[in-house]
Formats: structure tokens, sequence, C-alpha cells
């Protein structure tokens, strides 16, 4: 039996804002001056892979960021095709990324978009950031059997609180994964709560920290034993206090 498709609902919803998402395409290429942001998320252009390629996706800078230690461990192995959701991300992935991995906006989650995307693009293995949860994507690469991981994975506290139809299509969503790769064991709390299989689940750490450099220890400030807080919020350090 194969995955469940994303109810009608949403396939029509997909539809009806297709016009929007165009015309939001159309500002931020304008914006960006990005024509291939626009094309891109179209899902008019020809992979350049011939061969299989792992897929990563991260949604703008920050996530774009976080995936680098990880493209710069696959890149001599693997051809790779990274995407981004935001023009900015796309921009500093080409900046960042090697001239030989393929960079791209991500398409357009409408049936026949993300169809041509998954079939066009020769996938052998998807790597999806953190919180981007694509329906239609998403169930395209598991119709054609790709292995589907999704890394430093959590889910937003919106997502934790959603309801009815919407939290009824986020597990959905969420059941395409082969693969969990969280944060913490709060991570892991949320996947399940929203019906994530919990022998799916790696409890992996924080890939964002897998850039930091590896420091020296510094002279001690004074001699008796200290905790120092580079950057706090109220009320942190009365919570801190209180332990």
């Amino acid at each position: 039996m194969g995955p469940l498709k994303p109810p009608f609902g949403y396939r029509l919803l997909s539809a009806v804002l297709f016009p929007v998402w165009l015309i939001h395409a159309c500002w931020q290429a304008i914006q960006h001056k990005q024509a291939r942001y626009l094309w891109n998320r179209l899902g008019l252009f020809q992979p350049r892979a011939t061969q299989p390629c792992i897929w990563l996706h991260a949604s703008s800078v920050g996530e774009v960021e976080m995936i680098k230690p990880l493209v710069e461990k696959l890149q001599s192995q693997h051809a790779l095709l990274v995407t981004t959701f935001t023009p900015t991300g796309l921009l500093h992935a080409q900046r960042v990324f090697s001239q030989d991995i393929q960079i791209r906006a991500l398409p357009i989650d409408l049936q026949p978009v993300s169809r041509r995307f998954i079939r066009k693009a020769n996938i052998k293995l998807a790597l999806i950031a953190e919180t981007e949860l694509w329906p239609e994507t998403l169930f395209q690469l598991k119709s054609e059997a790709i292995p589907l991981l999704q890394i430093n994975a959590r889910l937003s506290e919106k997502s934790l609180k959603t309801t009815g139809w919407r939290r009824k299509i986020l597990r959905l969503t969420l059941g395409y994964f082969d693969l969990y790769l969280t944060r913490t064991e709060q991570d892991v709390g949320s996947l399940t709560a929203l019906g994530a299989e919990p022998d799916k689940i790696i409890t992996a750490g924080n890939l964002k920290y897998a850039s930091l450099p590896i420091t020296t220890p510094h002279r001690r400030l004074i001699e008796r034993d200290y905790i120092l807080f580079a950057s706090t919020h109220d009320p942190e350090e009365l919570e801190f206090a209180s332990l």
C-alpha cells in the first residue's frame, strides 16, 4: 500500500492559492533582483545531475548555515541538490556552497509543480531541515520510494497547538518521514504527540553546533567556581537562581 495522499481539501486550497504564491514569488524575484527565484518556484528548471543526488532542503539563511557541515561532508562523495524557501536563503547558499552543487528555490507545493520537480531531480535521498513540512512535495517523494529524513527535527509551538483539519494534515505529513533526527528529548515528545513512531526517532543533538570551532580553555576570571551567562532574558536569571 502506497503513502496516503494529501487531502483533497489541501490540494484544492493549494490550487486556489496558487495565484497568490505566484504574485509573492514575482514580488520576491523583483525585490531581490533574482529572476531565477521565480522560475525555480514554478519548477521551471532542468536539474544538472545526471547521477542520483542527495537533496537537502533548508528554509532560509539560518538553516543554510546549519546544514553547511553536512553539505561539506557529503559533497566529496555525492551529487547534491540544495533548495531554500526564501530568496535570501538562496543567495546565501550560492555564496557559501561550491559551484558543483545545484542550488535552487523550492518549487511551490502544488501537485503538478511538485510532481515534476521530484521526477526530474533524480533524488536518491532527501534531507529536510527542521520544520519544513510541505505535504504535496513530501508525498511525491514517498510516491517515488525515495528515503526521507527530517534533520534537526522539531515542531514549533504553533504546530503543537494546531487543531482540527490542520492538525490532521500535519500528522499525515509527518508520517511520510522514514527517520527523524531530533535535537533534544523534548523534540521527541513533540513529534510523538503528533503521531511520529518512536522507533523512527533518534536524538542526534543540534546540528547548528556542528560548525562551531573547537576552542581552548580561557584563563579563569576568579578562583571560585562560577557560571558565565553571555546572553539572558528576563526572568531567566531568577529561574536559574531558584534551582
